[in-house]
């Protein structure tokens, strides 16, 4: 799951549409990886 900053934040912010968040809302990464179907320990291990 590499990607460059640009491509992540794209991302992450798509999630937060689509979830309904507001500007000064935040996602956790269980929400992140429920949205596109991946497994939460997969992103902590990304970000190890």
């Amino acid at each position: 799951m590499s990607m460059s900053y640009k491509q992540a934040s794209r991302r992450y912010n798509q999630a937060k549409d689509a979830l309904g968040r507001l500007p000064h809302q935040e996602l956790t990464f269980k929400e992140f990886a429920d949205y596109f179907g991946l497994d939460v320990e997969d992103i902590y291990n990304q970000l190890r």
